[in-house]
């Protein structure tokens, strides 16, 4: 998958990182290409979070990424897809936790969607999940809260947001 960036966490001190996480995350549209995000809002180690992030989540050992794709926008937002592309990969780090993260971005239409499957810790960390225009996406991730961990996922999120509109466009565009 290529690289679309590489960011350094500018939020907290590097220690360095002693492991990396491979992450599959998702742009996921439904009929009218609204796409879904989850809206986290807690407070912990990182401080207050108060923002929307994509769906998705840490691949398991010996699993292909295509399927902890799928595996991750079942379980966080209840959804089964179709039409998966890959966006692009973002490098990013955590200082805090001395992590380093694959972020593996790709795009799908929602084909069906049900209840999600939170985990104990992700109920407590996300407050439901939104759908809304990759337009009003965008402008809710350049305008997020001055938070150090609003920051990062901001980093992170903006330029694959930026490549999901254009490929949205396009896809709006062949149905008219």
């Amino acid at each position: 998958m290529r690289l679309i960036a590489n960011f350094q966490d500018h939020e907290f001190k590097d220690n360095g990182y002693n492991h990396v996480r491979n992450i599959v995350r998702g742009i996921v549209y439904n009929d009218n290409f609204e796409v879904a995000f989850v809206k986290c809002k807690s407070t912990d180690n990182f401080g207050q979070r108060d923002l929307y992030e994509t769906p998705g989540g840490g691949v398991e050992k010996g699993e292909k990424f295509i399927d902890a794709f799928r595996r991750e926008i079942k379980e966080e937002i209840g959804a089964e897809i179709d039409n998966i592309e890959e966006i692009g990969r973002v490098v990013d780090f955590y200082n805090l936790i001395y992590r380093k993260n694959n972020n593996h971005y790709y795009m799908a239409h929602i084909t069906s969607i049900n209840k999600p499957h939170w985990t104990e810790k992700e109920y407590t960390f996300f407050e439901g999940i939104e759908f809304m225009d990759i337009d009003r996406a965008i402008y809710e991730y350049e305008h997020s809260k001055d938070l150090p961990v609003n920051n990062i996922v901001r980093q992170r999120e903006l330029p694959i947001l930026k490549i999901a509109k254009r490929r949205i466009e396009k896809k709006k565009k062949t149905l008219r």
